[in-house]
């Protein structure tokens, strides 16, 4: 099983969107560390990621909404490695 960044990351890459539930089942239950956090990473690294939040279907709660994430549509992460500048 690849890590949970791994996961999200490979999800996002895929064109899919994803919510804390969709984690905790491909933990297959041992696990599921916060989704959020890992998309701060991401995001802290630069991925363009939209939350997109879910309907509450019963509008019970006075609560935040759930969100799933994506990528910004035709964004992908720059993959070269940094250079560093030679001076001469």
């Amino acid at each position: 099983m690849p890590s949970q960044k791994q996961w999200v990351t490979s999800q996002l890459l895929a064109g899919g969107s994803i919510n804390h539930a969709d984690l905790i089942t491909a933990c297959k239950g041992f696990g599921g560390w916060r989704l959020g956090s890992h998309i701060h990473r991401l995001r802290r690294d630069g991925w363009q990621i939209d939350s997109v939040p879910m309907i509450d279907a019963d509008q019970t709660q006075n609560l935040q909404p759930p969100v799933k994430y994506r990528l910004k549509p035709g964004w992908l992460p720059d993959t070269r490695k940094p250079q560093l500048p030679l001076f001469i």
